[in-house]
């Protein structure tokens, strides 16, 4: 896997991806709380091998089935 070195994400990214249901993160430099707004339809999110401190925001996720998180 590739990691992309990424530490934000876009503020717009409900709105322009709104049927996003696969958000792979893995392996970038997320350090802060990196939840916006909910992106309705997201089924699965993969958060491994970042450096963040909180998850707060994740329950605006309703739709998640499956949440891989390893710090």
């Amino acid at each position: 896997m590739i990691a992309n070195q990424l530490s934000t994400l876009s503020l717009t990214l409900s709105t322009d991806l709104p049927n996003l249901q696969i958000r792979n993160l893995a392996r970038n430099n997320f350090k802060g709380n990196i939840f916006q707004s909910s992106l309705i339809y997201l089924r699965e999110l993969y958060l491994s091998n970042n450096f963040l401190v909180s998850i707060d925001g994740i329950g605006e996720y309703k739709s998640i089935q499956s949440i891989r998180i390893k710090l």
